[in-house]
């Protein structure tokens, strides 16, 4: 049998960390593990490592999952050799998902403002924050970006190419399956949750040790008026979840 490529589309603030966090503790770091966010660029920079598309055959089939914000539909295509190529996703609410974002950039430093303001003029803004943005991002070009209905029809088109699409708020069920199917225990660990006073446990991750506070709590308003503001995002979600929610439950 041809042996699993697992292709990881981590849109962030969906639990990939936490499943990024416990594939670690199992396969070697950068090489059966590799990470292609800015952070994974930035690591093999700093020690003066070769990309991994600019790597040797041998050392490229060595791959078992590929992960990172920054992947895109395709991204298989640099593991040489016959493989079973399993792209899997996980998918959160999008009012969670927002309020989840916030809370990790008022942790961090990377904004000042209040939710009203950073919700207003960041996540608003920015197509990047959008659900439907992401996954449509991983198959079209830059200028078949601002039509609606063609980035709908490109997100839900690659989600239904997944081998697994996975909900933040089923993630046990997810994890427990996709550790069985790669062949590692699932004793794995939630990582990063806002208000837990627990720290990230990641040695490869530049920000381990790192700890999440809770700056705003989601309420019954405040989820009414995100899925107001994105309608599009809102639809994609139910959409899945009609369409896979039911899978690995």
């Amino acid at each position: 049998m041809r042996r699993p490529l697992w292709v990881f589309l981590h849109m962030p603030k969906t639990g990939g960390t936490t499943f990024k966090a416990h594939l670690e503790r199992y396969l070697s770091w950068d090489e059966q593990l590799v990470e292609f966010s800015d952070w994974g660029r930035r690591y093999r920079a700093e020690r003066e490592l070769a990309e991994f598309a600019d790597r040797p055959e041998e050392v490229r089939s060595r791959a078992v999952v590929l992960a990172g914000h920054r992947l895109s539909y395709g991204a298989h295509r640099i593991v040489p050799g016959e493989r079973d190529v399993r792209y899997i996703t996980f998918l959160r609410d999008p009012a969670e998902r927002c309020v989840s974002l916030y809370n990790f950039r008022k942790s961090r430093g990377t904004t000042e403002a209040d939710f009203m303001s950073w919700y207003r003029d960041d996540f608003l803004a920015h197509n990047r924050n959008s659900i439907v943005g992401f996954y449509a991002s991983r198959t079209l070009p830059p200028e078949m970006m601002v039509d609606e209905g063609t980035r709908t029809q490109a997100a839900r088109a690659l989600l239904e190419r997944c081998w697994h699409v996975g909900f933040t708020d089923r993630l046990s069920a997810s994890l427990d399956f996709l550790c069985a199917e790669i062949g590692i225990p699932a004793e794995w660990t939630n990582q990063r949750v806002a208000g837990s006073g627990e720290r990230l446990k990641s040695p490869s991750h530049p920000s381990d040790g790192e700890m999440i506070a809770r700056h705003v709590t989601l309420s019954a308003e405040l989820r009414a008026q995100i899925y107001a503001d994105r309608p599009e995002d809102l639809a994609l979600y139910e959409w899945a979840r009609k369409a896979f929610g039911t899978t690995h439950d």
